[in-house]
């Protein structure tokens, strides 16, 4: 063991230093007694020791203390804390060392970091303050704030933290390394600014916040860590801040240059510490320097400057982070001037109270910012008001500046233009009296009936090409007109129209023109919707690459089709190929449009459905909840697109087992879409089927039913048999059957979703593995076990391939893997899976989440199975507390956790637990299935081995009696 070892160390190189230096070689050999490592850390010692001594006389304590902490460092490495094994030092801090590890136990391969606490500060204050550090983060789940995984303490009575490890670097680095613009740090600084605020309403401040503890991954995620010094505002805290800032010259659990005045003062720390160490980091990553500069000063006198001088504007002192950027110092000094600087000087004050209210308000004052509105930081005088209406609408203010102007210019401009302006008109002619023909022939021939869009638009494409012959190019508008409008509907009628319009434009402008380029996309976007996605693919990226070559890259036109792309691709299953086309979209659709415009939230949408997908679910909730945000405020409320987002919103809380949360959300979007798309349209089709499997999950099986055969209906009269989204509805029917025990009919549904998905998707998609898992699950069933083994083996196998370690899906396989083993009677296999199923949810899913209590119910099973009784009940009866926590009474996942109960109970001759189990399992499962199906039968069969009780037991309540 480390701890052991290192005693061990030091006690024969104090031994040693005190023999000549020709008998130390003996000596060591003796007392190493054949331990070559440890043999060459005393020898290490010993030459640092007689280094020191030759370069400056004798070693002072500080060097040879120095030398002691490289040799622990070493000895470390390679050593076990826990299932994790030390690989090397990644950073040593004011609490302690942080060292990269990986797990070694076979549960799942991770890479975490291990914070252990310094050796010299292993006293009991140090030990309450890194339990605050544990206490701050397990609370946190937020994307931006990297997650505590575990805690304990050392072999060597040393506490350590286990945490997520975070790839990246500092903030201040990464922006400089990727010449981000000013726009793009200010949008990375505010993600920061959301974990601070997520962290401050959790009543934790961090206190320690710069640069260094905010990685950036090379996806451009922000991660704030090591809350090493986090204050929980509890009140257990408060009242030791002054002791505590009065030892920062002798412990540097703070940095100076990013700790506010009051904390350096001694004065009681409050969330506005946070906001002014954000106002540092905000002025360096702007003007390339902070605000304060130490330059060889005491820190007595640094701290001094900070608590009394005024700093300096960032516009003011942004000249060599200019140049380093590849601008002109003015340039960057006049983007900065005005909003920039007085938003980080109001961070920066030396009053708490005169900082912004929270970090939140930061964020919206620099997106306000962004978007050419009014700041609070700023003073809101007329003139500044009008500055910012005139930046705000540039084109309506100069066509009213030049009005004047142009009624002489206009004379001008008229007679060079007057050519392509008559061509204009001839083709706004042409059209308007094609319109005019179309409306007066259906007053004619639909007197009586109103004419739908749809007819309208059958008249209109039935007469487009033989009305447009000498206009071809009015020709092509208008069938890409139509077949755009026909594609909203999802109707088939679009290809020809979508068709003929690429053609003509192709023909009249080639390839390199917007329109033919636009045509192209459209067609994409058709076989995408008819499910040919490797076509869609294709074409997508031939129009993305036409929009490049055409425009550039830093504009709308390439933003869409960047998104749409990857849509399709994350529908291929093409995860990792599709996050970093999602994240370029992101960051232009910010650029061009700000974060607060539909347009960005169309792709904040996009991108969180990849994340769930992924399993990635903090991340995911926090761009859909943004998304939505941007839609409500934006004047969306009744806009198809907040409702698509609504909609995955409840899928994704679902995932997370918040049915309560996700059942309102669901029903909202139903409602929108139904007032907007109609109810036989697919998007409002795919809620119901979301709503459907929600319903399904809590048993509530006849109005899943219904939900269920009104969705699939839908879904076949618009996209037809064959359609990948028409399997997952066919599968989802499946499951029903599965669960209501109709075992022929849910084994032709699986089949037949199972075959259109490996023809639509190829036969390593996601969801052709969900339909090998459902089929397997069906084989077990059925008892068909060699053919349920082979299903769920390939089924995991793709996931493996195509899901991120620890994924829900992943998880999922390995426990249908233990409940085959475990019906089989395999009790090992079926352990090392139930074990590995349970870890994998622990270790990604949120505490609390019903798909834990199934792991350890599925354990309990298997160990009642090798006849550990007491353990089995103990896992089972934290399987119970959990669901019963989370899930509604009568719940279906509840029905084999208590029969599993009654079962043990029954062995273990509890009869009292077993009969009052067993009865609440029958209760429930006659309720949700009915008596006649096959777990309730069981049950039934179950009650009958039991013993009759003697009335006075019988009358007990039977929440006492499970209590027993």
């Amino acid at each position: 063991m480390p701890g052991t070892r290192w005693r061990r160390t030091k006690t024969i190189f104090h031994a040693a230093i005190d023999l000549p230096a020709d008998r130390r070689d003996e000596f060591l050999s003796g007392v190493c007694n054949g331990d070559a490592s440890l043999l060459s850390e005393v020898r290490s010692l010993l030459t640092h020791h007689e280094r020191q001594g030759a370069e400056h006389g004798p070693p002072d304590a500080r060097s040879v203390a120095l030398a002691f902490e490289r040799a622990e460092i070493n000895a470390r490495i390679g050593s076990r804390i826990g299932p994790y094994e030390l690989d090397r030092l990644i950073d040593a801090g004011g609490m302690g060392k942080v060292y990269l590890a990986h797990r070694v136990d076979g549960q799942f391969e991770r890479s975490v970091a291990i914070k252990i606490i310094r050796r010299g500060f292993n006293n009991d204050e140090m030990r309450r303050r890194f339990r605050n550090e544990q206490r701050a983060l397990a609370a946190l789940d937020h994307p931006n704030i990297a997650r505590l995984i575990d805690g304990g303490i050392t072999s060597d009575d040393l506490s350590y933290l286990v945490m997520e490890y975070v790839e990246g670097r500092p903030i201040d680095e990464y922006c400089n390394w990727r010449r981000l613009s000013v726009e793009c740090r200010l949008e990375l600084f505010r993600a920061v600014c959301s974990a601070v605020h997520y962290a401050h309403q959790r009543l934790v401040i961090h206190r320690d916040l710069k640069p260094s503890n905010i990685l950036v991954t090379a996806d451009g995620i922000p991660k704030l860590l090591d809350f090493g010094i986090a204050k929980v505002m509890d009140g257990q805290n408060d009242g030791d801040d002054a002791a505590f800032t009065t030892r920062i010259n002798s412990v540097p659990f703070l940095t100076p240059e990013y700790a506010p005045p009051e904390q350096l003062r001694g004065e009681g720390i409050t969330t506005a510490g946070d906001i002014y160490s954000l106002g540092v980091i905000l002025f360096e990553l702007l003007s390339g320097r902070r605000p304060h500069l130490r330059a060889g000063r005491s820190q007595m006198d640094f701290a001094a400057e900070i608590c009394e001088r005024e700093p300096e504007r960032p516009s003011a002192v942004c000249g060599a982070a200019a140049r380093d950027r590849g601008m002109q110092p003015a340039a960057l000094s006049r983007r900065l001037s005005g909003d920039l600087d007085n938003i980080c000087l109001m961070a920066l004050r030396k009053e708490p109270r005169r900082r912004y209210g929270s970090a939140e308000q930061l964020a919206e004052d620099l997106r306000r910012h962004l978007d050419g509105r009014p700041v609070i930081a700023r003073r809101d005088t007329f003139g500044y008001r009008a500055a910012k209406f005139v930046r705000r609408n540039r084109l309506a203010v100069l066509v009213s500046t030049l009005f004047l102007g142009a009624l002489v210019g206009g004379l001008i401009f008229a007679v060079y233009t007057l050519g392509e302006v008559r061509r204009a008109q001839d083709r706004t002619l042409v059209m308007n009296q094609f319109l005019k023909r179309m409306i007066a022939e259906a007053d004619v021939n639909q007197a009586g009936h109103d004419l739908t869009v749809l007819e309208m638009l059958n008249r209109a494409g039935d007469r487009v090409a033989r009305d447009f012959k000498e206009h071809p190019d009015v020709e092509a508008g208008l069938h890409a007109a139509i077949g755009s409008a026909y594609l909203s509907l999802r109707l088939s009628e679009a290809e020809p129209h979508l068709r003929a319009a690429y053609e003509i434009r192709r023909r009249l402008y080639g390839d390199r023109n917007q329109d033919t380029v636009d045509s192209l996309h459209d067609l994409a976007i058709m076989h995408f919707q008819k499910g040919e996605l490797d076509e869609a693919d294709r074409k997508a990226s031939a129009a993305l690459d036409a929009q490049r070559s055409l425009t550039g890259e830093i504009n709308e036109s390439f933003a869409s089709k960047l998104d749409d792309l990857a849509v399709i691709v994350r529908n291929k299953g093409e995860y990792q190929r599709a996050e970093p086309l999602y994240r370029r979209a992101l960051a232009l659709k910010r650029h061009l449009f700000g974060p607060s415009h539909v347009e960005t939230a169309q792709t904040l949408n996009n991108y969180a459905l990849l994340l769930k997908l992924r399993g990635d679910l903090g991340r995911a909730e926090h761009m859909y909840r943004e998304a939505i945000d941007v839609r409500r405020r934006g004047g969306g409320g009744e806009h198809h697109a907040l409702a698509t987002t609504l909609n995955n919103l409840a899928a994704l809380l679902h995932a997370k087992g918040f049915d309560d949360e996700a059942e309102p959300l669901y029903r909202e979007s139903l409602a929108l879409q139904e007032r907007l798309l109609g109810s036989e349209h697919p998007s409002t089709a795919l809620t119901e089927n979301n709503l459907a499997m929600l319903l399904l999950s809590a048993g509530r099986l006849k109005e899943a039913d219904a939900l269920f055969h009104h969705s699939l209906k839908a879904h076949r009269e618009r996209l037809g048999e064959r359609h990948a989204q028409v399997a997952t509805l066919i599968f989802n029917l499946g499951s029903l059957y599965q669960q209501q025990a109709r075992f022929d009919e849910a084994e032709r549904l699986y089949q037949q979703a199972y075959e259109i998905r490996r023809v639509a998707l190829g036969p390593d998609h996601p969801d052709v593995a969900t339909s090998l898992a459902g089929l397997g699950s069906l084989a077990i069933d059925l008892k068909r076990f060699d053919e349920a083994r082979r299903f769920l083996t390939d089924a995991l196998a793709i996931r493996r391939q195509r899901f991120p370690e620890g994924h829900a899906s992943v998880a999922a396989g390995i426990d249908q893997l233990a409940r085959l083993n475990l019906a089989i009677g395999a009790v090992d296999d079926a352990e090392r899976d139930a074990r590995e199923a349970l870890a994998l949810r622990e270790g990604h899913l949120l505490a609390g989440h019903p798909d834990i209590g199934a792991s350890h119910v599925r354990l309990g099973s298997v160990l009642a199975k090798r006849g550990c009784m007491a353990e089995a009940r103990r896992q089972v009866i934290q399987g119970i507390a959990i669901l019963r926590a989370r899930v509604r009474p009568g719940h279906p996942a509840l029905v084999p956790a208590l029969t599993e109960l009654g079962r043990i109970a029954f062995v273990e001759g509890d009869m009292r637990v077993a009969r009052s189990s067993l009865e609440e399992a029958l209760q429930n499962g006659q309720a949700l299935y009915g008596l006649q199906h096959p777990d309730v039968q069981e049950i039934v069969a179950q009650l009958e081995k039991l013993p009759p009780i003697d009335s006075a037991v019988e009358s007990e309540p039977s929440h006492r009696r499970f209590a027993r």
